[in-house]
């Protein structure tokens, strides 16, 4: 009798036994697929959340925001080249303005690429649309003066008009793009740190299950290894640091584009865009007729002059820099350094034959004055102004091309992204689905 018992007990604990452990590896693979819905989630968020970063910023805002300074700088060296047409005649006591329609034409093509690129509906659209009608309007006032040999009382309206309406409205455009260039970059910085350390965690714990599942299958069937469960968590180790590698790749490039790069860039074409506008008003200043209007230009000249390196008084006359302003920065990055030490070289320059000009100017030396700013020779305005536009494009070109590189190398690296998160995927199933299924099919038999 005791025998017996001991034999049915025995029974009932084989048999619970073979339907326990198929319960317990089901159980087992449902919690792995519970935690690759995990993985596909946080790995499909935080390659998404990157790609999005890299379009908008490489894509999206930073062209549109180096276009809009195009404009601007485009606008005030057409505006430029109209009154120095007016102050400098041809041969024939005709105004050139060939220059003037080509910088227009320049004016165009930007404008069409930010109309093509907007992203942020009305914000960029309304200041496009405003800077396309009163550019009709500035066009139509010039359009009268040159009719009128030259009538200056309609280009200093055309003046007011560029300088109060129509670069705000380009510098409005800048301004828009910048805004969600710096909301989304702070934002998608963050999201996307949240997304892979989400991800970490979801592979870690599928891996401590699989390692689980194995020890279990050890203890429960005489030490038996399960080949596909081993490869498989080989090779979600594998590719699971690979997605992490290339997150942080991504993260780096992006700080390359944005901080390094980008920031210089902005900087540079800033710069540029400023430099044309003070010039500009060097011009407004030899053609106003009044001394209120030449007080007014010199006045706004020097504040556009003082953004490029800020002095200690925006109004001094003098071309000591406090180190500040758009460029004083850059200075210290020793990988320009060397040209940067040309664009300042160029713009004392610069500015110290505008003080000339404004002082042959202020003793009634009009003509002297104008002779000295329009010269493109070597100790004249226009030719200072030449060789500091350059200067400041090389700077610009090297830093457009780190950051086109870091831009291309994050794309790169978003691309390959959604690859390593295939292979994690097919990993954890190869090791929990296939790799269970021969022992279940084996205890149900």
């Amino acid at each position: 009798m005791p025998t017996q018992r001991v034999v049915s007990i025995a029974q009932s604990v084989l048999f619970a036994t073979r339907h326990l452990v198929p319960f317990q590896l089901r159980l087992r693979r449902r919690l792995a697929l519970v935690l690759g819905l995990l993985i596909c989630l946080s790995g499909g968020a935080a390659w998404n959340i990157s790609r999005e970063a890299v379009q908008i910023i490489g894509r999206d805002t930073a062209p549109s925001i180096v276009a809009a300074q195009n404009i601007r700088a485009t606008l005030a060296d057409a505006h430029t080249q109209v009154i120095d047409a007016f102050l400098h005649p041809d041969a024939a006591g005709q105004p050139n303005v060939g220059s003037f329609h080509q910088a227009i034409a320049r004016v165009s093509q930007h404008l069409v690429f930010v109309a093509e690129n907007i992203t942020y509906g009305e914000d960029e659209r309304e200041p496009i649309r405003q800077t396309i009608t009163e550019l009709a309007e500035y066009q139509r006032l010039v359009g009268m003066a040159l009719a009128q040999n030259g009538d200056r009382r309609l280009l200093m309206q055309a003046d007011k008009l560029m300088r109060e309406n129509i670069l705000p409205q380009a510098q409005a455009v800048e301004m828009t793009n910048l805004k969600y260039l710096r909301q989304s970059y702070h934002e998608d910085l963050m999201y996307a740190w949240y997304a892979k350390y989400a991800f970490i965690a979801a592979v870690v714990l599928q891996l401590m299950l699989m390692m689980e599942t194995q020890i279990f299958m050890a203890s429960r069937f005489r030490r038996m290894l399960s080949p596909m469960l081993l490869m498989g968590m080989a090779a979600l180790a594998v590719s699971g640091l690979g997605f992490i590698f290339d997150c942080s790749d991504i993260g780096n490039d992006m700080r390359t584009a944005k901080e390094d790069a980008f920031g210089s860039v902005y900087a540079l074409s800033s710069a540029l865009a400023w430099t044309s506008i003070a010039n500009s008003h060097v011009s407004a200043y030899l053609l106003a007729s009044s001394s209120d209007d030449r007080a007014e230009q010199e006045t706004l000249y020097r504040d556009a002059a003082a953004r490029i390196y800020a002095k200690q008084d925006a109004q001094s006359s003098s071309t000591q820099f406090r180190g500040e302003g758009l460029l004083g920065p850059m200075m210290r990055d020793r990988a320009i350094s060397r040209p940067m030490a040309d664009v300042q070289l160029e713009w004392r320059r610069y500015l110290a034959l505008n003080e000339q000009v404004f002082a042959l100017a202020r003793e009634g030396r009009t003509a002297q004055a104008a002779a000295l700013s329009l010269g493109n020779g070597p100790g004249q305005t226009d030719g200072a102004y030449a060789k500091t536009i350059a200067a400041l494009q090389t700077v610009q070109n090297d830093k457009q091309q780190v950051f086109e590189r870091a831009i291309r190398n994050a794309e790169a690296d978003v691309a390959r992204l959604w690859k390593m998160l295939l292979a994690v995927l097919v990993a954890a199933f190869v090791g929990m689905g296939l790799g269970l299924q021969p022992k279940l099919t084996e205890l149900r038999e």
